[in-house]
């Protein structure tokens, strides 16, 4: 789930409450002494609101990055590989799991005419060149 919209909301509403503050203390002013050039700062207040939104995303953020949901770290996905992959099959003491990932750009309208041996052959000699592991362990 993505908690960003939902953190950004309540930082606008921070920063609106911020804002309505401001104008409640330039009430409070002209109140005090009736004249309305106080209100010239609500010319202001578009500036002070994209201020005060920053500081207020900047909270929201710091607090949910401190005490928020951290399930995602523990996860693999496409882009971060959190659990080591299990392989049992491969339970010899000179066999490792190199630490790359191969992620080929494909285009759906381009076809290939490269024969399956040649990729299946070429791949696990490349991976091995890659990790300079000496051809008699493979």
């Amino acid at each position: 789930m993505l908690f960003a919209s939902i953190y950004n909301g309540f930082a606008v509403g921070l920063a609106i409450v911020f804002m309505g503050n401001g104008v409640k203390v330039l009430m409070q002013e002209w109140r005090l002494d009736g004249q309305f050039i106080h209100f010239a700062l609500v010319a202001l207040i578009p500036l002070l609101f994209a201020v005060s939104l920053f500081f207020a995303l900047q909270m929201f953020q710091n607090v949910s990055m401190a005490v928020g949901p951290i399930a995602q770290y523990f996860k693999n996905s496409r882009y971060y590989s959190a659990v080591l992959h299990v392989l049992p099959a491969f339970d010899a003491p000179h066999f490792f799991t190199p630490s790359l990932c191969i992620s080929p750009p494909t285009c759906p309208h381009v076809q290939y005419f490269e024969p399956h041996a040649v990729l299946i052959f070429d791949t696990p000699h490349s991976l091995v060149e890659q990790a300079r592991i000496p051809p008699d362990h493979m």
